[in-house]
């Protein structure tokens, strides 16, 4: 079998696929030619046998209906719509009868019933010819031609019919006989189809097997053998110096060639990972070395940037302290500022405020100067309304004495001087009174005036010193404003000093956070460096299980 084996792999596929399809075609065609032919006995027993019987009971059951539509009319009145009706119905039924002995003729034109079924057709003719004498005779009408239409019914078409009934009985049980003959064929070709079948099916499975095994012998066993040899790689002592037999010529052959080249290279590329992993280690170690140094210098830097984080946190809060007073003072020297100032405009409108008084009081003295001079006036009015009304009250006595004289006729005159007289001594009483509050009003003013030439005196006093405590706040003002100057640039240099501070003790603290970071990766990384050479020991021993030529 070495063809076998020297057979490509795809080459061992095809054959094996080409076999299934054969067997299976073989398969296959055995199974059609096993339902031709029981499909062929089928069709003979269900459209020729079955049918036949069928039809020669059909053909059966339509004479017994044209028998029984005979006698029907040997009872019934010639010429009646009852008696047509039967006579067609006798007719068509023996018409149907005959057409379906001819289907059935034609179906066994072969078969040894030929004879037979041709006697029946005989047999039916005459019965049907009796029969239609029998009709014939009825139509006459008449008692004797009765009298004979039943007698030839129930003698001569009753053994005419009788025979051809049993010509047909002898049919049927022909053709029952031949079905159940055909039956019992059928099944015979059924077990022997099926034994042909199974010893076919037998046979293909057991070439089918055998070429399996040869194909298994073939492609699986090399493979197997292929598998063992990488699992002896894998899992036990790494032997790179095994070599696997290739004396194929397809594609395991191949595989075990690429295989064989494929350890060479491998154990080559081992002994080359040996070498530079032990250099790996060598320097590794001097790494480790260097980094352990490392680490201890970071720490003592980190401890260093502790000393001067500290004290550069102690400056800052000093500075930030004076800082914080100098710009407290800041704030108080402004608000003590801002009060000099409120102090200020309040003295100025204060001041404003007395000279809109004193010019208020000094032109209220005017005003009542003016009302002195006036009332002054009223005064000398007064007197003269006063003189007026004595000269009036003189006049009014002088009417009143020239009207007593007029007598009777002065009588109304009189009355009117009366009352002149008392207008007269009501002015002098009016004018006495006015000259009394006039005298009260010039009081008034005189003491008026006297206390606003006061009022206006200590009003210009005041004037004067709030000028003067006006100047003396501005002046403080001045003052506090240059404090205010020399304050905010302390506040300022203190609040530089202060972000100078801070950004020196934050670049400290950032100094000591990279030292502490520098210590963590320094230590992280000789962390890191002795699992790596672990790593690497590990990588060594595990290189040291691969067996390989070193020569």
């Amino acid at each position: 079998m070495k063809w076998l084996n020297n057979l490509s792999i795809s080459k061992k596929l095809w054959l094996s696929t080409g076999s299934f399809f054969i067997f299976l075609g073989v398969i296959l065609s055995t199974s059609l030619w096993v339902s031709s032919q029981l499909a062929n006995d089928l069709d003979i027993l269900a459209n020729k046998y079955f049918v036949a019987n069928q039809g020669l009971l059909k053909a059966d059951s339509h004479l017994y209906r044209a028998i029984s539509a005979e006698r029907t009319l040997l009872f019934v009145k010639v010429g009646s719509p009852r008696f047509n009706n039967l006579k067609t119905f006798h007719q068509q039924n023996i018409e149907t009868a005959i057409d379906t002995l001819k289907d059935v003729d034609t179906l066994l034109a072969t078969t040894e019933l030929t004879d037979k079924l041709q006697h029946y057709s005989d047999l039916m003719q005459s019965w049907n010819k009796i029969s239609n004498d029998i009709i014939v005779l009825r139509e006459g009408n008449s008692k004797e031609s009765r009298r004979e239409a039943v007698s030839l019914s129930l003698n001569e078409a009753t053994k005419a019919f009788a025979s051809m009934h049993d010509i047909l009985d002898e049919n049927t049980n022909i053709l029952n006989s031949t079905i159940n003959t055909l039956v019992k064929e059928a099944n015979s070709h059924r077990k022997n189809s099926a034994s042909l079948l199974i010893g076919v099916s037998l046979i293909v499975l057991l070439m089918g097997s055998l070429l399996t095994l040869l194909l298994i012998k073939g492609i699986a066993h090399p493979i197997s053998q292929l598998t063992f040899r990488l699992q002896q790689i894998a899992g036990g002592d790494g032997d790179l110096t095994q070599r696997l037999k290739s004396d194929r010529k397809d594609e395991i052959g191949e595989v075990a060639l690429a295989f064989n080249a494929f350890a060479e290279k491998q154990a080559n590329l081992i002994i080359q990972i040996k070498v530079a992993m032990n250099e790996f280690l060598e320097k590794m170690q001097q790494m480790e070395r260097y980094m352990g140094s490392l680490r201890d210098s970071t720490q003592n830097q980190q401890k260093e940037n502790n000393l001067v984080a500290d004290s550069m946190e102690q400056m800052s809060s000093a500075i930030n302290e004076v800082a914080d007073i100098a710009v407290k003072t800041t704030k108080t020297t402004n608000t003590t500022g801002t009060l000099a100032k409120q102090g200020q405009t309040i003295v100025t409108e204060s001041l404003d405020f007395i000279t809109n008084i004193t010019d208020s009081i000094d032109a209220t003295s005017t005003v009542i100067l003016d009302l002195d001079s006036k009332s002054q006036n009223i005064n000398s009015v007064s007197d003269s309304i006063s003189e007026i009304a004595s000269q009036t009250n003189l006049l009014s006595l002088n009417a009143a004495i020239e009207a007593a004289r007029a007598g009777q006729s002065g009588r109304g005159f009189a009355v009117v001087a009366d009352e002149v007289r008392n207008l007269a001594i009501k002015t002098q009483e009016l004018t006495q009174q006015i000259n009394s509050s006039i005298e009260d009003l010039n009081q008034g003013s005189a003491n008026a005036v006297t206390v606003m030439q006061q009022s206006l005196e200590d009003s210009q006093t005041l004037r004067a010193k709030a000028h003067e405590s006006g100047e003396a706040l501005a002046a403080i003002t001045n003052s506090v404003e240059d404090v205010i100057s020399l304050t905010s640039q302390l506040a300022l240099s203190s609040e530089q000093q202060a972000i100078t501070s801070d950004k020196v003790a934050s670049n400290t603290g950032n100094l000591n956070s990279m030292a502490t970071e520098s210590h963590r990766l320094a230590t992280n990384t000789l962390s890191e460096v002795v699992a790596l050479r672990s790593v690497a020991e590990q990588m060594n021993s595990a290189l040291s299980q691969f067996k390989v030529d070193t020569h």
